[in-house]
């Protein structure tokens, strides 16, 4: 049995912001939110036309409003996060790792949540948070509590403003589109992010997000000790759990062949031998060598002539002859070159008639 130690999940120190108790729902109100009318897919293959779009919709803004672009980031195998916010107006650049690892989720509401406290002590009758986060857009205007530690400050810092007289108006924005403050925001925090000197800030994760991060732990524990255990490359070659796609077939003899080829658990020799002792193991061409996948797909003489194009396809994308490759099994092999490596497999194993006995 894997255990795993709650305890830890939960050990963290406390938050240095005090706790904020939700409004009643008498007491919501509405934070205006601007879209800007493209696409994420249009605006990164427009670059040019949305800096256009982008100059043209902020070009009225009051010259009482302070425009504030944030941006966070994160990198899951070094599992650092940070975030930071560009003010051009004032040339303001602000950046800071996050204590704790979290999501980019998190760490774009950490930019606003900063963004907010830098403008708080500042006289301006509009602050324009600028974003390429609709999702932290969404859970601050849709007063979304439970979403993260960081949604209940910022919106009472949204309220304090509001009620001191000052305007908090959200705006999205399609990120890496070439918007000169998007771009800075978004340069400050990856490099805040890879900086070993850099400011830190405190973030604590509510309870959904330990749980998620307890959960994510004890799943890796497991994924690990299972590889360890394991002999089957179906499950040594994985990097994780998650389900792996493969080619599916619409003759169902096919798809159930590939499948028997790919686990190893086959009507080849090798295997039938485990269960039944009075079957050789030894090639049925005659080979004195083992009947199993490697014998069959890459070594056995009597179907060389049939595997010459799959071989030839393999060499052609420089990639390596073997029983992972060949049953799909290498996850770092693109999809569309594994439906082609998949494709000349079937024509071998039919051409040889290999695939009546698997």
């Amino acid at each position: 049995m894997i255990q795993t130690n709650t305890e830890e999940a939960f050990n963290t120190a406390p938050s240095e912001i005090p706790w904020i108790e939700p409004l009643p729902p008498w007491q919501l109100f509405e934070i205006k939110t601007q879209l800007l009318p493209t696409s994420k897919k249009v605006a990164r293959n427009n670059p040019q036309l949305t800096q256009e779009l982008f100059r043209r919709f902020t070009e009225n803004t009051a010259d009482s409003a302070l425009s504030v672009f944030t941006d966070g980031s994160c990198h899951q195998l070094e599992k650092v996060s940070s975030c930071a916010f560009f003010i051009p107006k004032l040339q303001e650049r602000k950046a800071w790792v996050l204590e704790n690892y979290t999501t980019s989720f998190n760490a774009e509401l950490a930019a606003i949540q900063q963004s907010l406290k830098f403008v708080y002590p500042l006289d301006w009758q509009d602050i324009i948070i600028i974003t390429d986060s609709k999702s932290a857009i969404q859970a601050v205007t849709h007063f979304k509590w439970e979403a993260s530690s960081l949604i209940p400050e910022i919106i009472e810092l949204i309220k304090n403003l509001k009620s001191a007289g000052t305007q908090v108006t959200f705006l999205w924005i399609p990120s890496h589109s070439g918007i000169y403050g998007n771009e800075i925001a978004d340069e400050l925090a990856n490099k805040t992010r890879t900086d070993p000197d850099g400011v830190t800030m405190a973030y604590t994760s509510n309870i959904k997000e330990s749980l998620s991060k307890l959960k994510d732990r004890h799943k890796q524990e497991t994924f690990i000790k299972i590889k360890a255990l394991s002999t089957n490359l179906a499950v040594t070659n994985r990097t994780d759990m998650k389900i792996l796609p493969w080619l599916t077939h619409k003759k169902r003899y096919i798809q159930v062949a590939l499948l028997r080829l790919r686990s190893g658990h086959n009507k080849l020799n090798y295997f039938t031998n485990k269960w039944n002792s009075e079957i050789s193991p030894y090639c049925s061409s005659g080979c004195q060598e083992i009947e199993n996948n490697t014998h069959i797909l890459i070594e056995c003489p009597h179907h060389a002539s049939a595997r010459n194009p799959l071989i030839d396809f393999l060499v052609s994308q420089k990639l390596p002859l073997d029983v992972p490759t060949i049953t799909g099994l290498n996850y770092s092999i693109p999809k569309h070159t594994q439906q082609q490596i998949a494709k000349h497999l079937i024509t071998y194993l039919i051409k040889t008639k290999l695939i009546n006995r698997l």
